[in-house]
């Protein structure tokens, strides 16, 4: 029976034959063993790249949504406190209790006038 060791190294021996054979595969095809490398170091950079500009997409989409969640919650706190005092400022039943002696009044003079013109 194999052991785990020999099974690893065979795999790793097969991954070596399959970029071997293709790498010679190339040469073969009229590509120097330098086209071939910068063909791989191309592709490399240009898969780091890519998980660089991923990387930054997902910093920078997290810092505009920290900064929008803090600003909001600033900016509601800032309404309910503004409409608090607006409401109370706009209290209809002190503002009722506080001039009804004038509505009386008002009253009063309203059924005074009236009743001169009839």
């Amino acid at each position: 029976m194999p052991r785990k060791e020999d099974e690893d190294e065979d795999e790793g021996d097969r991954d070596d034959s399959i970029s071997v054979e293709s790498t010679t595969s190339l040469v073969e095809e009229g590509h120097s063993s330098n086209e071939v490398l910068a063909k791989k170091e191309t592709n490399a950079v240009a898969r780091s790249k890519l998980l660089v500009y991923l990387a930054l997409l997902v910093a920078a989409s997290a810092v505009a949504f920290t900064i929008f969640y803090v600003m909001a919650q600033g900016e509601n706190e800032d309404f309910k406190t503004q409409v608090k005092r607006f409401v109370h400022m706009c209290d209809l039943a002190a503002i009722y209790d506080r001039y009804q002696s004038h509505l009386s009044l008002l009253t009063l003079l309203a059924k005074l006038f009236v009743g001169q013109h009839t």
